[in-house]
């Protein structure tokens, strides 16, 4: 399918407020295209280009953007629940307010990515990439984090109950002021952590359990 006539579908389902329904438009150029408030299902993505593209407030449940290309795209307020997105390449992506619980992003490049607010309950980013990555104020509670490279994220104020960073490294991290009660931070790199105000109630590290603060 050309990239023209996927875009052109995809916009007429937004301007009619349709929902698509297991379309696959996997490898489509759609870089820097204006998909804001799209609803799908099951939506096909894989090795998709969405560069700078607008998905603001899009709703696309069980979608596959496993190897996908979303560098500097949109898609805050996004719902993007139980989806894929394996080794996608998402620098500088803005995930802000957006839900994405139970999902899968492992082996996925987040560098410098906005995830202000976003719900990531129960979500994977097993041996992803979060350097200097804001997470603040998010929901991640039971998500994984493990071998993780964090240097330099910005996890003020989130909620991080009984999530896992095992083997995950978060030198020069910034956790004040977030509640990791039951956490467990064993294997993790912690060179440079701040801490303060930082909630560790019976929180996992290496050299056991960490005192009430």
């Amino acid at each position: 399918m050309k990239a023209s006539s996927v875009l052109e579908q995809l916009q007429r389902a937004i301007s009619l407020k349709q929902t698509v329904r297991g379309l696959d438009i996997s490898g489509a150029d759609l870089r820097r295209a204006d998909l804001s408030n799209l609803t799908a299902e099951k939506l096909t993505a894989r090795g998709t280009r969405f560069d700078y593209a607008l998905l603001t407030g899009a709703q696309m449940i069980e979608a596959d953007f496993s190897e996908a290309n979303l560098e500097g795209a949109h898609l805050e307020r996004a719902i993007i629940g139980l989806s894929t997105l394996d080794r996608a390449r998402m620098r500088d992506i803005s995930l802000a307010h957006a839900n994405f619980t139970i999902g899968y992003c492992r082996n996925a490049d987040l560098e410098s990515a906005d995830l202000t607010g976003a719900d990531l309950n129960g979500s994977s980013f097993f041996s992803s990439s979060l350097e200097k990555a804001v997470l603040r104020n998010v929901n991640a509670e039971y998500t994984s984090f493990n071998s993780a490279r964090m240097q330099q994220a910005d996890l003020r104020d989130g909620r991080f109950i009984n999530a896992t960073f095992n083997s995950a490294d978060l030198t020069g991290a910034n956790l004040s002021g977030g509640d990791f009660s039951l956490a467990d931070f064993r294997g993790a790199k912690l060179v440079g952590v701040n801490w303060e105000g930082a909630r560790l109630t019976n929180t996992l590290l290496d050299d056991g359990v960490a005192p009430q603060a």
